[in-house]
């Protein structure tokens, strides 16, 4: 009977360190059960990462061949441009050699130039004198305009003071000649009364009173007009003025 107690009491610790040993896996389970679920989660988001890196991975992928062909073209336009620079530098070169050259000729034409602009200031001064000179010739010819343009409004009045001078002095003269004329017939009138009629018959002609015939001379007397007047019309006198000086 103790040896089965004995071997009771072993199955029993047995059994109690399979159900502690089924306890310790039961909770290794769980434990690796929800690892497994992290895993899983942590590779799902694995992938989701990966597909994105990948679609960024083409992206980068195209923009590299682009770059990688602009870096091509940029390559291509560098030597092109290192060409021309060299073509620049060679003309570049070429036009220190011909500026060099100028320049040693520019000594010689530079001693001319100097003569060339003292010939220039002295034309200038002449020039200058010359337009002088015409400003005061002009200011006399101005003077002499407005003494001539005096002179011609003095003749003006002048030859209309004659006229009217004229005219009275042929009034005068026909007035004198009527008067001489009333008397000779007056005096005509009481010889005829006292003489014979004369046997003459040209003599006739002077000797009636009202004849137009000399009785000094025995000529006809000259008919004497009515006085015109002779005035001058009046000539038009410009305005005095002064021109303005032209400028040179």
């Amino acid at each position: 009977s103790s040896h089965k107690t004995a071997s009771s009491e072993d199955l029993k610790k047995i059994n109690q360190n399979l159900a502690d040993r089924c306890d310790q896996l039961d909770a290794a389970l769980n434990e690796a059960s929800a690892r497994i679920k992290a895993l899983e989660n942590k590779n799902n988001m694995l992938e989701k990462q990966v597909a994105d890196w990948r679609e960024r991975f083409c992206a980068v992928s195209n923009t590299s061949k682009a770059l990688q062909e602009r870096i091509e073209e940029m390559r291509t336009n560098n030597k092109e441009k290192d060409n021309t620079i060299s073509r620049l530098k060679s003309r570049l070169r070429d036009l220190e050699e011909a500026f060099e050259k100028a320049y040693k000729l520019s000594d010689n034409k530079n001693t001319r130039l100097k003569e060339e602009n003292k010939m220039f200031q002295n034309l200038l001064g002449e020039y200058e004198s010359l337009g002088k000179e015409h400003e005061r010739v002009k200011d006399t010819l101005n003077a002499t305009e407005n003494k001539l343009l005096d002179a011609n409004a003095q003749i003006s009045d002048l030859k209309r003071t004659i006229s009217k001078l004229e005219a009275q002095l042929k009034q005068v003269e026909h007035e004198n000649t009527l008067k001489l004329r009333h008397i000779t017939e007056g005096r005509l009138r009481n010889s005829c009364a006292n003489k014979l009629a004369a046997p003459d018959v040209s003599r006739r002609k002077w000797l009636i009173p009202g004849a137009e015939y000399s009785i000094f001379t025995g000529q006809p007397l000259e008919v004497q007009e009515s006085p015109k007047d002779n005035r001058l019309e009046e000539t038009y006198i410009p305005s005095r003025h002064h021109s303005p000086p032209e400028k040179d």
